[in-house]
């Protein structure tokens, strides 16, 4: 065991290493990365650090950390720093996190002291911290965030121990950009009311920055046993940059690592300037279709949610905009949609024949006054759709079949899905059977 010149957490990594009998080595399946962060000069925001594990290139899981997080003192102030998502749930035997040393963040963590030892297992993307940040840079200031092994008194060490090795990890710096008028977006998924067969779902985006979109990425998130993906194409709208072709990389990945939805990267141009999509609302960038499994329950919603945890590594959500200060990641606002899997049934038809007589108008008697429980779907009984059910519904049937009334209001006179779907009558449709 090599001992160096080391803080105090740095001591206790190595006595937990020597109660282990494990020596120093380094590895390259580990990265320590700070995410990137924008926001107006004056304000707080925040970053992550995670950690990357990649068991495929020999990962082992982590049993504690250290390291330093060097800034600029006349660009960033640090306000606050926690526990990250990853680590929290831990509930590290050993934390301590310093914001008050000069030139950043120190923190050091040990995950347990003794066995059987709680580990931190391979994976991608780890939060293991958040500090937040003011800033204090003018308008166009990058500033920057390194992993370092220089600050603190004596300066705290970047290392990790995994699996009981002492490792360096490869360090990657993060950024808060400061601006006085970042740009906005927001993504949205489309939720529609299919009976059957295939859904199509659009994906839009709304910007508001004049410079221009020239990128996003992004992870649908859903069940992908009963909605199985078909395809991931260019939406309208995106497909008119480049003189109509569309962009130069429109990465669409159906079936991506660990499954669970859909994952997509696009970049508009590869050549410089970038062609951009300007300035719009609800302009469609992507377009998503499923076949529906016969095993999909009618009338029940599948939810299709944006995602950060799609893929291995996982795909970020984001859009990337030009500014006056250069290229900026956006964090979209985001809008999720979904399937809503409609029962197809015949309005009028209360007794579920495939026709409408006065049969339904004694059925319909019954299932309003007389039965113990609820009508099974009660949309049938609503000859009149408006979201109520009663004597009036009986009325307006008795009008339509003997005194020229007018008909049931639609789906009639054959089946389908209800097209006011926003009232609270609904139809179980595990019960019915359109003929």
């Amino acid at each position: 065991m090599r001992f160096r010149r080391s803080s105090r957490f740095t001591i206790a990594l190595l006595l937990l290493l020597l109660l282990l009998g494990i020596s120093e080595l380094g590895a390259q399946a580990y990265i320590l990365e700070v995410t990137p962060a924008q926001g107006e000069t004056g304000t707080d925001q925040t970053v992550s650090v995670l950690i990357d594990i990649d068991a495929s290139q020999g990962g082992a899981s982590l049993d504690g950390w250290s390291f330093g997080l060097c800034s600029n003192a006349a660009e960033l102030t640090p306000v606050a720093a926690a526990l990250g998502s990853a680590a929290a749930p831990l509930s590290p035997t050993f934390s301590n996190i310093d914001i008050t040393v000069s030139g950043g963040v120190t923190v050091g963590v040990i995950l347990s002291f003794t066995a059987p030892f709680t580990t931190l297992p391979p994976g991608f993307d780890l939060e293991v911290l958040t500090a937040t940040y003011t800033v204090l840079g003018p308008a166009g200031t990058i500033s920057t965030i390194t992993p370092c092994s220089t600050i603190g008194s004596p300066p705290v060490e970047l290392l990790i121990v995994a699996s009981a090795l002492e490792i360096t990890p490869t360090a990657v710096a993060g950024t808060i950009t400061s601006s006085t008028n970042l740009p906005t977006a927001a993504l949205t998924c489309g939720t529609v009311q299919p009976v059957a067969g295939v859904a199509t779902l659009p994906i839009t985006l709304t910007h508001d920055n004049s410079n221009g979109m020239i990128g996003f990425s992004f992870g649908l998130a859903f069940d992908d046993v009963q909605l199985i993906p078909q395809t991931l194409t260019v939406g309208s709208d995106l497909a008119q940059i480049r003189g109509s072709l569309g962009p130069a990389f429109f990465g669409a990945n159906l079936s991506p690592s660990g499954g669970g939805g859909v994952i997509l990267g696009v970049l508009n141009d590869f050549g410089q300037p970038p062609a951009i999509l300007g300035v719009g609302t609800d302009l469609e960038v992507a377009v998503l279709t499923v076949a529906i499994a016969p095993t999909a329950t009618p009338g029940a919603l599948f939810p299709v949610a944006f995602s950060n945890a799609i893929g291995s590594p996982p795909t970020v959500l984001e859009v990337v905009t030009n500014t006056a200060a250069g290229t900026v990641s956006v964090l979209p606002t985001v809008v999720s949609g979904g399937v809503d899997l409609a029962v197809s049934f015949m309005r009028g038809d209360a007794n579920g024949d495939g026709a409408v007589t006065i049969g339904d108008v004694i059925a319909s008697l019954n299932q309003i006054f007389t039965s113990q429980t609820p009508p099974e779907c009660a949309d049938k009984l609503d000859v009149d759709d408006d979201g109520s059910i009663g004597i009036l519904d009986v009325v307006f049937l008795l009008e339509y079949l003997f005194v020229s009334g007018a008909a049931p209001a639609a789906p009639f006179p054959s089946c389908g899905p209800d097209i006011n779907g926003s009232d609270l009558l609904g139809c179980n449709g595990a019960a019915v059977v359109c003929p």
